[in-house]
């Protein structure tokens, strides 16, 4: 009797998923690696496993879930690691016995990585559309809808794009930076004195001084500052918040359709920096600071950091890009 009441109290793997996500993902990762992970948690593992006892899950029951999956591989993977690291928290809380995660030996499935980056003549392309958005502003598009007496023309049917979005966009391109950083951008995190830019370290790390190129530094100096904010791109509804990712999204989806760039994503334009750096020559390790990636981990050992080059580098991607969008054919330009 003893062992049924204690079997009835043992934590079930919703238990699990929430304790993993207060005391683990909340902790030690980025706010959007905790949206994304309650958002698989909640989708899928939790319907399927969540009245499962922690301790009687098996590896069965897992790649059960993780076959429901197998049309969006990258999903099902992404699920299976986080599933994987609650499950070596269980153990670590003892849950469950050592070395029994029911995620191990589950076969992942081959996913097609993308390297999507633009060339001169789609950011020449690009830097047209910029331009139509914020002077003329962008064509409605074609839904093929009932016409009205009332509607304008077709040729006057055009919408402006705000400036906030724009300066974003050009930010990412003359930086490589992630959307996140740039929208949650503050004053306090601009040097144009010394040309640099507070940034992640790395994914959801804190943020450090990063070098960047004039280029970049003159698209911040233009930005209009709101009174009583601290945001470099403030919500102009609610200058207390900072500018929000899905309007950063919602802009480059009609930038991209007037360009005739329909399957470049916005974390394209960081591939786009680092393929224009390391055309310019560099090695590998200047294209790593450039970017902020933490990859080749230990050639950092023999490698000091030097923020010169990176704003050398920084200087002429961003001159070539911005050159492009002008449409000068990619040609060194001056900052």
């Amino acid at each position: 009797m003893g062992d049924r009441s204690a079997l009835r109290a043992s934590p079930t793997v919703i238990d699990l998923l929430s304790r993993h996500i207060d005391e683990h993902v909340q902790i030690h990762n980025s706010k959007r690696t905790l949206h994304s992970t309650q958002r698989l948690f909640d989708q899928f593992a939790r319907p399927a496993l969540g009245a499962l006892k922690v301790e009687g899950v098996t590896r069965q029951d897992v790649s059960k879930l993780h076959v429901s999956m197998k049309g969006t591989p990258r999903q099902a993977n992404l699920l299976l690691a986080n599933l994987s690291k609650a499950f070596a928290n269980a153990e670590l809380w003892g849950l469950r016995p050592d070395q029994s995660n029911p995620c191990r030996h589950i076969k992942r499935y081959p996913e097609n990585h993308r390297e999507r980056f633009l060339s001169v003549a789609e950011l020449e392309r690009l830097g047209a559309a910029m331009t139509e958005a914020e002077t003329e502003g962008l064509p409605w598009p074609e839904n093929g809808g009932a016409k009205s007496k009332h509607l304008p023309k077709p040729e006057k049917r055009r919408t402006m794009v705000s400036a906030g979005p724009l300066g974003v966009i050009r930010i990412l391109l003359f930086t490589g930076a992630r959307l996140s950083e740039i929208c949650e951008l503050r004053w306090e995190h601009v040097d144009f004195k010394a040309g640099t830019l507070k940034l992640p370290g790395k994914k959801g790390g804190a943020r450090k001084t990063h070098p960047v190129g004039s280029v970049a530094l003159d698209v911040l100096a233009r930005v209009r500052r709101v009174e009583g904010s601290s945001w470099v791109f403030a919500r102009p509804s609610d200058p207390r918040r900072c500018i929000s990712t899905e309007v950063v999204e919602n802009a480059w989806q009609r930038l991209r359709v007037r360009a005739g760039i329909e399957d470049v994503r916005l974390h394209d334009l960081r591939h786009t920096v680092g393929t224009f750096a390391s055309q310019a020559g560099v090695n590998a390790f200047i294209v790593r600071d450039v970017l902020r990636h933490v990859s080749t981990a230990m050639t950092n050992r023999y490698v000091n950091f030097d923020e010169d080059p990176v704003r050398e580098v920084s200087d002429k991607v961003a001159a070539r890009i911005r050159a492009s969008l002008n449409g000068s054919g990619g040609q060194k330009s001056s900052p």
